[in-house]
């Protein structure tokens, strides 16, 4: 069968997601294999043989990791100049067939969000799950003796504009990067991590960065998977160790990483705290060029339980990222505009309570509501429209980096998200403690760092 994963309830898309693993553009002439690769080309006569093997490596690797399926591209240009010239027609007519003859299933993912750009900003990725008439070819083979395929690179480089990856040679560093990739993901699979009590696939992260090693190096789960979980549902269903889970996040991290830089550079009376006040908020901005029916946000607030729904905050919060990330004011109130439209478009679609804006009226005065923002935040103006974006990405990258280090060496394993982290919940003070040094040993001071509990 296949199915529309745009479609599915979103409980099922998650706990169906979570049990596959990345697949590679590879194939292994394994002998443990050769028994599934003959049948497969018997039943499929004609079938290209290259798309056979890396179907039944792929699976082999998910069967080792006692997962259901695993993560497979339905776009032709990942096919492209691979070294084992594995085709994409030849692995889109081999999934189709053997969804035919009742082996698999296809799940077909979409884009769940796009950038001001019409860029993909977050994906959910297809993936085939395996039925039990072809797991029957498997029977009496020796799961142990399976052969690994290779691993994902710890670290890439793409270009900003284009997306190719480029190569690490001669980049200072890389080996330091790589390790504290590798010390997370080892230290993942010394944990069970289970989601609505399934058992989640191997995570595995990468950092991947933009244009060289000073530009974004966020860390992301290669095929996305445990990654693509809402916040929501995160606490709530997660489990290490069978233990409950527990998420601490870095609130309004990049404007308070540009307050802590300039109350460290000096120039002022005083510590900056004590300009702004202690119930400063980055996002508190006067908002008065806009007009809500809060009629709405109560009436939205109360189909979805979601109490502390904030319509406002969600803009402002959106404004002021969108302005420091932003290469001028245009482009910045374009990409607002852009947002406040694609939210719109969610009313009255299986994505309605995914909404942030619910209650704000059309025709917002987007311009002004971004000169408001950077009234209000003043002091860090010259932060404003000048491309900080992936600068400050790579900040707050490098801090997740200390982080990591400083947990796992206390044998604790972490999920990351960004500028939030998931942990065993009798951690959380572990938690708290590594993510106030690792913000004071990247920026310099951790007066402006502050730590909230999803």
């Amino acid at each position: 069968m296949r199915y529309q994963l745009d479609r599915v309830e979103d409980e099922y898309l998650y706990a169906s997601t979570i049990t596959n693993v990345n697949s590679s553009l590879y194939y292994h002439d394994s002998k443990w294999c050769i028994s599934v690769v003959l049948s497969l080309l018997q039943e499929t006569e004609g079938m290209n043989s290259k798309a056979v093997k890396w179907f039944v490596t792929n699976t082999a690797k998910a069967i080792k990791a006692n997962c259901s399926g695993f993560f497979v591209s339905l776009n032709s240009n990942y096919y492209t100049r691979n070294v084992q010239k594995i085709g994409y027609r030849g692995v889109i007519s081999l999934l189709n067939l053997l969804d035919d003859m009742g082996y698999i299933d296809i799940y077909v993912g979409f884009v769940a969000e796009w950038d001001e750009n019409g860029k993909p900003l977050r994906t959910v990725p297809s993936f085939v799950q395996f039925k039990e008439k072809y797991l029957a070819l498997w029977d009496g083979i020796d799961i142990r003796f399976l052969p690994n395929l290779p691993t994902e690179d710890l670290v890439e480089v793409k270009d900003r504009k284009t997306g190719e990856i480029k190569s690490l040679k001669g980049r200072n560093g890389i080996g330091q990067i790589k390790e504290v990739v590798q010390m997370l993901n080892n230290s993942l699979k010394e944990v069970k991590i289970e989601f609505m009590g399934k058992r989640v696939a191997p995570v595995e992260y990468k950092r991947i960065y933009s244009n060289n090693l000073t530009e974004c190096g966020r860390f992301f789960v290669a095929g996305g998977g445990i990654q693509i979980i809402p916040e929501k549902y995160r606490s709530k269903y997660l489990r290490f160790d069978g233990e409950p889970v527990v998420e601490l996040d870095f609130s309004s991290i990049h404007p308070f990483i540009c307050y802590e830089r300039l109350n460290l550079g000096g120039g002022f009376d005083c510590n900056l705290w004590e300009i702004l006040g202690e119930d400063f908020k980055p996002y508190d901005a006067d908002t008065s060029m806009l007009n809500i029916d809060w009629k709405d946000v109560e009436d939205f607030k109360s189909l979805y339980n979601i109490a502390s729904y904030d319509p406002v905050r969600n803009l402002c919060k959106q404004a002021l990222l969108t302005s420091i990330n932003a290469v001028d004011r245009t482009s910045a109130v374009a990409a607002v505009s852009s947002e406040l439209l694609r939210d719109m478009k969610k009313a009255g679609t299986k994505d309605e309570a995914k909404r942030k804006y619910v209650g704000i009226i059309p025709q917002v005065r987007v311009g002004e509501l971004c000169d408001a923002i950077k009234e209000h935040n003043y002091i860090i103006e010259d932060f404003f429209f000048r491309d900080m974006g992936v600068k400050l990405m790579n900040t707050d990258s490098n801090i997740t980096a200390r982080v990591v280090e400083t947990m796992v060496q206390q044998g604790e394993s972490i999920l990351c998200y960004h500028d939030s982290y998931i942990c065993r919940a009798s951690a959380e003070q572990m938690l708290y403690d590594a993510m106030r040094k690792a913000w004071k040993e990247e920026v310099g001071d951790n007066q402006f760092c502050k730590i909230s509990k999803k």
